[in-house]
């Protein structure tokens, strides 16, 4: 599997996404469409953490046969918005 490839294709899916909103379904998404990924196992929230008064960080992980994503958010305290800061392939 190449890391790369899959950062630039998530990337471009982020970029190109028509929604005003991103989740973690916006990531399961885009994995169901890489087959080397495998099945996917499930997801874990990592941490939380407030990040001053209206935000909160979030770190989870979803969890493939044969890779994991690490996605870091920071999501608002007041509403449902979520804004992603960021994601790792392991």
């Amino acid at each position: 599997m190449d890391k790369q490839k899959l950062n630039i294709g998530l990337s471009l899916e982020l970029m190109n996404n028509t929604s005003k909103e991103v989740n973690l379904g916006t990531f399961k998404s885009f994995m169901s469409n890489v087959k080397d990924a495998g099945k996917y196992l499930g997801e874990k929230l990592n941490g939380e953490g407030l990040n001053g008064r209206e935000w909160k960080n979030q770190t989870y992980t979803l969890n493939y046969e044969n890779c994991s994503l690490n996605v870091e958010m920071l999501a608002s305290t007041n509403s449902e918005s979520k804004i992603v800061k960021g994601f790792k392939f392991q």
